[in-house]
């Protein structure tokens, strides 16, 4: 995000930059690159809020009603047997600068997408000093799509409106909500013992100072001052086959110059009782509803 801001922006708050002064992490040496579709506009006017529910999986083209229950939604696809079980994914965020991620991916683009072994991507936060965020859970029935959003709410002065007031008029302003932030949907479908993963990442940064507005309401003799806010919108979309034990990378620029985010995405199945998959068979599900932070590793 950049500076300075009238008010703390989640996203900001939420991504914690890596210290450029600390030795690199050693090369990557068995990331696979994966086909990205990037694009980015700014214009003038609000990013419409996400219409999905955080955590609650959507269908292809309608967002979920009101009070749906997570246990209703998202129901398995047509022929997929229940016992397929589900797909637990999770999303982590960090920020940090372009040249350190460039060194050890050895990808000097802007934005790409890649996948590797899960050790050797937080090797490489904890010896850069980075901390991951991480957002809510996401459990999926195989081939539904869901959506997670972090996100903030900026207020600012769009409208005033005159009224009268006894023998005078006054002016009463009206206050616009803009929201920024990230948001991640996903769609995952198990193949053997890899999940596809369809992944559109959006992140939304608002700006408001740079189009401010002065003027004098007509019989108020007042000076009232309007905002503009201004919306600088990235979308990054991938598609792969995701092993267990590995993460997805996809990264995009930051508003801060030099700095990339890196958004790490995890798939594990689940089996019908609730259970993960995985080394750790006795490990039971435990859906986070709010974002938590990840304690970067001891060194």
């Amino acid at each position: 995000m950049h500076s300075p801001h009238p008010t703390s922006l989640l996203l900001a708050a939420l991504v914690i930059s890596c210290q450029a002064s600390e030795p690199s992490a050693s090369p990557l040496t068995d990331g696979h690159a994966w086909t990205v579709t990037y694009q980015a506009e700014a214009y003038s006017g609000t990013w419409q809020d996400p219409v999905s529910v955080e955590g609650v999986p959507l269908g292809e083209d309608d967002p979920p009603s009101e009070g749906d229950p997570l246990s209703e939604a998202g129901p398995p696809s047509e022929g997929a047997p229940a016992a397929q079980g589900m797909v637990l994914l999770e999303c982590r965020i960090l920020q940090c600068p372009q040249e350190e991620l460039a060194r050890w991916t050895g990808k000097a683009d802007a934005t790409f997408a890649l996948e590797a072994p899960a050790d050797e991507i937080l090797a490489f936060v904890a010896r850069s000093g980075g901390d991951l965020v991480s957002a809510p859970n996401l459990l999926l029935h195989p081939g539904s799509k869901g959506s997670l959003s972090i996100a903030d709410q900026v207020a600012f002065v769009e409208a005033f409106k005159v009224v009268q007031a006894g023998p005078g008029l006054i002016a009463d302003p009206v206050i616009g909500v803009a929201t920024e932030g990230l948001e991640v949907e996903l769609t995952a479908t198990p193949e053997g013992q890899a999940v596809r993963v369809d992944v559109l990442a959006t992140y939304a940064d608002v700006r408001l100072e740079s189009s401010q507005r002065e003027l004098t309401l007509p019989g108020t003799q007042t000076q009232v001052t309007l905002q503009q806010p201004v919306t600088l919108l990235q979308k990054v979309r991938t598609e792969g086959l995701l092993a267990e034990g590995r993460l997805l990378m996809v990264v995009a620029p930051a508003n801060h110059p030099g700095s990339s985010l890196a958004l790490f995405i995890s798939a594990q199945h689940v089996d019908p009782e609730g259970e993960l998959k995985g080394p750790d068979e006795t490990a039971r599900l435990r859906p986070r509803t709010t974002p938590t932070i990840i304690p970067p590793r001891a060194k």
